[in-house]
C-alpha cells in the first residue's frame, strides 16, 4: 500500500526532475531521438555484431505480439513471427532495436545514392572494432580523416545496413589518405 506520503514524493520528483523520466533539462522543448531500429534476417547474427564486435549491451529479446506495431511500420505481414531485440550503451538504454523477419532477403545496399547511415562513437576502440569487422568479413570502406584529429570509415552489416564508425580525437594506429578530400 502507497502512503499519501510516498505518493506526493513520487510526484514531486518526478515533477522537479524531468532526468527521472528520461528527459533532458534545460531550455530545449523540442522532440527527442530515441533510437533507430532496422529490419534484419537474423537476429543471432546481429546480436552479435553489436555485442561481441560493437561493444553494446543487450537489452530485452522478444517475440513480437501480432498485434506490435512494427508489422505496420515495417510492412510485415502478420502471418509471420519476428522477433525483437533492444540494446543499450551503457546508461543510455534502448538506443537501438531490431526487428527479426527470418526468411526474408532484404534489399541490396543501393549503390547510389546511399540512403541512411547510423553513426557509431567508438569510444577509444576504433582499432580493436575494425579488425574485428574485418576478420568476420564485414564490408568495410577505406578509413578516412575526420577533421584534424579523428576517423571515421564505413561498413555494411550482413543485412545491407550502412554504418559509420568513428572516433574524435584519435589516437590509434589506423593509416588514413590525408587528401581523401582533395
Amino acid at each position: 500500500m502507497i502512503t499519501r506520503a510516498q505518493l506526493l514524493l513520487a510526484i514531486a520528483v518526478v515533477t522537479c526532475v524531468p532526468s527521472a523520466l528520461g528527459q533532458e533539462t534545460g531550455s530545449y522543448q523540442g522532440p527527442e531521438l530515441r533510437r533507430w531500429s532496422a529490419v534484419v534476417s537474423d537476429l543471432d547474427e546481429t546480436i552479435h555484431l553489436y555485442t561481441d564486435i560493437l561493444g553494446f549491451e543487450l537489452g530485452e529479446v522478444s517475440t513480437d505480439p501480432k498485434t506490435s506495431y512494427v508489422y505496420e511500420i515495417f510492412n510485415i505481414s502478420p502471418s509471420v513471427t519476428t522477433r525483437h531485440a533492444t540494446f543499450h550503451a551503457g546508461e543510455k538504454k534502448r538506443v537501438l532495436s531490431v526487428v527479426e523477419v527470418p526468411g526474408t532477403r532484404l534489399p541490396a545496399l543501393p549503390d547510389n545514392p546511399r540512403m541512411s547511415v547510423a553513426l557509431i562513437n567508438a569510444n577509444g576502440r576504433f582499432d580493436e572494432i575494425l579488425k574485428k569487422l574485418t576478420e568476420e568479413g564485414y564490408t568495410t570502406m577505406k578509413p578516412h580523416a575526420l577533421g584534424s584529429s579523428g576517423i571515421e570509415v564505413g561498413f555494411v552489416d550482413r543485412d545491407g545496413h550502412l554504418y559509420a564508425l568513428y572516433e574524435y580525437p584519435y589516437a590509434g594506429q589506423v593509416e588514413v589518405d590525408p587528401h581523401a578530400d582533395d
